[in-house]
Order: C-alpha cells, then structure tokens, then sequence
C-alpha cells in the first residue's frame, strides 16, 4: 500500500492498511512525505520515484514467491 501526504485519500488509504493488517492479511506498507499523487509517472522528474518502484517490485516479488520454509535440521 502506497500512500504520499499530498493526496486528498492519503488517511484513507492509510487506515486501510492499518485494518488489512489487523485482520492479518499481510500488507507491505509505504507512506511518503512530501511527493505528490501521481508520483509513479512523475519519474523523470522526482528522484525518488524509482526507489519508491524498486520497492513495490521487490514487495510484489516476495508476495508472489515466497521463500521456502527452511526444512534443515541441525
């Protein structure tokens, strides 16, 4: 869940998350001061714009293929 400060549904989409994740469903949580909505097709001009993508791919990524469960013993 991405949420930036300058969006009219930021509190929303944050209290959201916030009740996703106390119903338990796994939620990968971003809130980003100061940028702007639309912020993901702004890239050529705010910096931040590709971590902020690194990390939706990376948090997609995990949520799509899990890691097995460690199965040695010692």
């Amino acid at each position: 869940m991405l949420t930036v400060a300058h969006d009219p549904l930021c509190d929303e989409g944050r209290a959201y998350a916030d009740r996703l994740e106390r119903e338990g469903v796994p939620v990968a949580a971003l809130h980003v001061g100061d940028l702007p909505h639309g912020l993901l097709t702004m890239g050529a001009v705010l910096r931040p714009t590709k971590l902020i993508l690194d990390f939706i791919g990376a948090s997609l990524h995990a949520a799509l293929h899990p890691a097995p469960p460690n199965t040695s013993q010692r």
